[in-house]
């Protein structure tokens, strides 16, 4: 009698264990209750948001990181949706509202030819000449986008080779090890700072920086 009650408490030891593991994972319905409130507001104030650029005919980017998108639109119309390959964000929470681009900036900037007016005497004479348009290929793939409120967005292109992977790496640590020193100066200044880094296709690196001018405005939207 005592063997076989301690073979049945031994059981219970071993499948009680088992059995709790294999319970689904319960949320409190007031915690459920009050993420699904603070999901709506921040959609709603995501729709106000863009409600306010979609008022005007100018192109504006929607950079969704919860979704892992970026997205061109003008009057509410979506014209391009980029995926996103990687992200990492660093520094103070973005709220959901529109941020005007102050500067691009790249190590190697596409520049237009510059055209010098000829001399009178030199007019005589007719020469053909052509101007160089830039195209999608001039565009950079690696740059820096500097919005307002102390917002810089660093995109890097997608590797596809043993020096890209080599330079995108080198850039990550460099990342790493400014973002602190970055975070620190603008606190003795007493201004915000987030840093947000964006990993594209090259295509879609070089297309973002196309058109994606100063002055244009963009919302970003990142809930979590």
């Amino acid at each position: 009698m005592k063997l076989r009650f301690i073979c049945l408490l031994l059981c219970l030891f071993i499948i009680s264990p088992i059995s709790i593991a294999a319970m689904p994972e319960t949320v409190h319905p007031a915690l459920a209750s009050m993420e699904g409130v603070n999901s709506l507001e921040a959609e709603n104030q995501l729709l106000k948001s863009e409600l306010e650029l979609a008022k005007k005919p100018h192109i504006y980017f929607i950079f969704d990181l919860e979704n892992a998108t970026i997205s061109l639109k003008s009057r509410g119309m979506e014209f391009k949706k980029m995926k996103i390959e990687d992200i990492k964000l660093w520094g103070r929470p973005v709220n959901t509202k529109p941020y005007t681009l102050l500067k691009r900036s790249s190590l190697f900037t596409p520049k237009r030819e510059k055209i010098k007016p000829k001399k009178a005497e030199e007019t005589k004479e007719t020469k053909t000449f052509e101007i160089k348009a830039l195209e999608l290929e001039d565009m950079p793939a690696s740059y820096r986008l500097t919005l307002d409120e102390g917002i810089v967005i660093s995109v890097r292109a997608k590797s596809s080779g043993v020096f890209s992977a080599l330079s995108n790496a080198v850039y990550r640590i460099n990342w790493y090890l400014s973002r602190p020193i970055l975070t620190l100066w603008n606190s003795v200044r007493n201004k915000p700072f987030t840093a947000i880094y964006i990993t594209l296709t090259k295509e879609d690196a070089r297309s973002l920086y196309w058109h994606f001018p100063e002055g244009t405005r963009s919302i970003i939207y990142n809930p979590s």
